[in-house]
């Protein structure tokens, strides 16, 4: 399942992105020279362009844990099923080398008891996989939110850099919302590498349970 650790693609670097923001508020007050412009215009393109691919991205990645996540429930399922019809064969031995109709009831009481711990795993195992794909999805959707922050923020700095206005609340307050979703993204990041070490390791290998 090494795809999972590929669930957030090579990214811009936030930090050359809050290097050029501030370059471009500086440049506000100095002319807005026709290289500023460009270089503004430029920005807020690949902003859009990497925001856009992002989400396609991460779409391929949902459809793809997804369908993980229903191979997973039918392997987990299977095994289960293995696990159980070798308590079964054993508890077949035991009925019938038990002395007495006590010792034979035992035994089924104990397979009845070993199945359902099974299933118990089972079923532990499934939700936890599902509830941590949800959980990908989430912070996926939120580093998703904060480029799409940036980009925003970004368009607007170049509207004012396009018409060579200067207003040092706004560039204040969109110099605040780069560097807040600067730091959403490089969070969720990290949330997101964890989260799919965590699903990588509760994918089922060769059991759904211990018997």
């Amino acid at each position: 399942m090494g795809t999972y650790s590929e669930a957030t693609p090579n990214r811009p670097g936030t930090e050359q992105t809050l290097l050029l923001t501030f370059l471009l508020f500086t440049c506000l007050g100095c002319g807005t020279p026709m290289a500023v412009k460009r270089l503004s215009a430029e920005q807020v393109k690949a902003q859009l362009s990497y925001s856009a691919s992002l989400k396609a991205y991460f779409d391929v990645i949902s459809r793809f844990a997804d369908a993980q996540v229903q191979a997973s429930d039918f392997r987990i399922d299977r095994l289960t099923k293995d696990i159980e019809q070798e308590y079964k064969s054993a508890a077949l031995g035991q009925v019938a080398a038990a002395r007495d109709d006590n010792a034979r009831l035992k035994v089924l009481n104990d397979l009845a008891s070993k199945i359902d711990e099974n299933q118990a795993t089972a079923a532990g195992q499934k939700q936890r996989i599902a509830d941590l794909v949800a959980k990908l999805k989430g912070k996926q959707a939120e580093m998703l939110e904060a480029y799409q922050n940036i980009a925003s923020a970004q368009q607007k700095l170049d509207d004012y850099i396009q018409l060579q206005k200067a207003d040092d609340v706004v560039m204040h307050e969109l110099a605040g919302i780069v560097g807040v979703n600067r730091d959403k993204i490089t969070q969720s990041t990290t949330d997101i590498a964890n989260i799919a070490n965590e699903i990588e390791k509760l994918f089922p290998a060769k059991g759904a349970a211990s018997p």
